[in-house]
């Protein structure tokens, strides 16, 4: 997700060859660049199974169902904003930002009374 003017990332993933980085930039109005809220090192993840986990208060990466990383959120908390009128892309992140990617998205059936 990106702010109205396409200027800054207000929610987002950015991966690049060796790099994950995921975005999070509140009060997106009077910010003046993007916000990392974690970067890890992925090394190499095509055909690997790799998983990114938001819990509260920390963020962490899975590759082939071990933790490799972790990195602890800090500042507010409660849900993250977006910023109305922002723009989602998926698998590119607009104008200024050149990485493509393929995206595969799996979603698992929620079992009811299973967390």
């Amino acid at each position: 997700m990106k702010n109205l003017y396409n200027t800054l990332v207000q929610f987002g993933v950015e991966l690049t060859e060796n790099q994950l980085k995921l975005y999070y930039t509140p009060n997106v109005r009077f910010a003046s660049s993007s916000n990392i809220l974690a970067s890890f090192d992925i090394g190499d993840i095509y055909n690997k199974w790799t998983r990114l986990s938001i819990k509260d208060n920390e963020v962490t990466l899975y590759k082939n169902c071990a933790k490799v990383g972790a990195s602890t959120i800090t500042g507010s908390t409660g849900p993250l904003e977006v910023e109305p009128g922002a723009n989602m892309y998926v698998g590119q992140g607009g104008e200024n930002f050149n990485n493509m990617f393929t995206v595969s998205v799996f979603c698992s059936p929620v079992v009811e009374g299973f967390v």
